[in-house]
């Protein structure tokens, strides 16, 4: 999962794996796979970049840092509105 250049298929199972282990409090192993993902993103995968950040968010928020919850979520959403990828709220 943590190869160096890792295929859109593996960032997606990094992805789902530290999404299950942040809901099951196992809040290192998740850290360790999201830091590697949000590298990954900001080096090679800027597709995968805004999942990531907000992953990261989320893992920090139950972790109650909640100014690197903010500036994660905030990186993610300007990012996937940059890409056009966030549908607007209001109409």
């Amino acid at each position: 999962v943590r190869q160096s250049a890792p295929s859109a298929q593996t960032l997606a199972l990094l992805h789902q794996i530290a999404w299950v282990q942040t809901w099951m409090e196992e809040f290192d192993s998740a850290a360790a796979l999201l830091e590697h993902a949000v590298s990954v993103g900001r080096g090679q995968a800027p597709g995968a970049l805004p999942m990531a950040l907000a992953m990261r968010a989320e893992l920090a928020y139950r972790r109650g840092r909640w100014q690197t919850a903010l500036a994660d979520t905030t990186e993610a959403a300007a990012l996937a509105a940059a890409r056009g990828e966030l549908e607007p709220l209001v109409r």
